[in-house]
């Protein structure tokens, strides 16, 4: 489902500010839905299959990334204050296929995030402005080349959460735009993506447990030939920080086995 790892991509290589009811700073911890000082987490994710009656592993996502970034497997490194230090995509045999760097200025807000392929050389490059406020009101993503390729543009709610997101293509030319709804906690519960021309494209659903994590996702496209539904429920395994280490994913309405994703979480403390 791309247009749920766009969302998670959204809102966690940002440090949006969250003022529900203070003026908090929120963290990338906060927004992945991690808890205690989190150092690192290694996050690799397989093809589910049955065998003899139970759920097991079966051949590794090839291009598995929180960007689109290629690699087996990536390496998410935070620091003390809960955002980004960097992450690292692997390749099969533990080897740095890229490595994307974060930087940040005096106000803990994310500026730049610079993505380094195995040979150390730079590649794309996303640049995010704020405001007076430290609220990000655009950010934009360059090519290895140093052209544009594409810009959002944020607009917020009372609370401070993402209310819309404006898509462009080129400067001026609007490619497509989302809309946010957030619940009374603070979780994202649904969002809608129209066309340049504002017609509705597909909407999102999401649903939680109570522990915060997403459990059930539905997207529905809408065409000319007909809708498309496509359903992912999820089930967790917890570690003692009630942190997820293995997520099992299902999708459509007969809960067809579909994926496994493993982390391994460590902790400064």
């Amino acid at each position: 489902m791309k247009n749920i790892k766009y969302i998670l991509f959204v809102l966690v290589c940002l440090s949006f500010t969250s003022c529900l009811n203070t003026n908090e700073k929120r963290s990338n911890l906060y927004f992945l839905n991690l808890k205690g000082d989190v150092k690192s987490i290694l996050e690799k994710k397989y093809e589910a299959v049955m065998k003899f009656g139970e759920i097991s592993k079966g051949d590794i996502e090839e291009n598995y990334s929180l960007y689109s970034d290629s690699g087996y497997a990536f390496l998410s490194n935070f620091k003390r204050d809960g955002n980004f230090k960097d992450i690292v995509n692997c390749s099969s045999s533990g080897n740095i296929e890229s490595l994307r760097i974060m930087k940040y200025d005096r106000h803990k807000n994310c500026i730049e995030s610079v993505k380094f392929n195995s040979e150390g050389y730079l590649g794309k490059k996303i640049i995010s402005k704020y405001d007076k406020n430290n609220m990000c009101f655009e950010t934009i993503y360059y090519r290895s080349d140093g052209s544009m390729n594409f810009k959002d543009h944020f607009i917020y709610d009372k609370n401070n959460n993402i209310s819309k997101i404006f898509v462009y293509r080129s400067p001026g030319s609007l490619d497509c735009h989302y809309e946010y709804k957030f619940s009374d906690d603070d979780n994202l519960i649904e969002t809608i993506k129209f066309s340049s021309d504002g017609v509705k494209e597909l909407i999102t659903t999401l649903k939680y447990n109570e522990l915060n994590d997403c459990i059930e996702s539905i997207e529905i496209w809408y065409h000319d030939y007909g809708d498309r539904k496509f359903i992912i429920r999820s089930t967790y395994k917890y570690d003692k920080h009630n942190n997820w280490i293995e997520k099992i994913e299902y999708t459509g309405e007969n809960e067809k086995l579909k994926s496994i994703i493993e982390r391994e979480i460590k902790y400064y403390n």
